[in-house]
């Protein structure tokens, strides 16, 4: 895929132009790049300001070390980890589940002719 850096060399390769890449597909792009980069760092501060704010508080250092993993737990289970199990299929062997198709998964109950000519 071509990057912003060196965008489709076998189209321009003949130019001397500069080409420029903008519009909703680059946005998107950008935006993937910036949240991937400082997610990591986010949860780093935000854990260690609660590990210190916890044991500033409660003068016990296993309070926060039992808080930090369950803070991580509900933040992955608020972001997405519940569709990366039951619509991927990611671990979906080890809790005993199986996986449901996306579009399955959007009609539900509803347009059972439809559900049933996908069949």
């Amino acid at each position: 895929m071509p990057s912003r850096s060196s965008p489709s060399t076998a189209t321009f390769d003949s130019t001397s132009d500069e080409v420029y890449v903008t519009g909703d597909t680059a946005f998107t792009r950008d935006f993937s790049d910036l949240i991937s980069t400082y997610t990591p760092l986010v949860f780093t501060f935000v854990s260690g300001l609660s590990f210190l704010l916890l044991m500033v508080a409660f003068r016990s250092i296993v309070a926060p070390l039992k808080a930090i993993p369950t803070n991580l737990l509900s933040v992955a289970a608020t972001y997405g980890r519940p569709v990366a199990v039951f619509q991927k299929g990611d671990g979906a062997d080890l809790l005993g589940l199986q996986t449901v198709s996306a579009s399955r998964a959007l009609l539900g109950n509803r347009n059972w002719r439809l559900r049933r000519a996908l069949h």
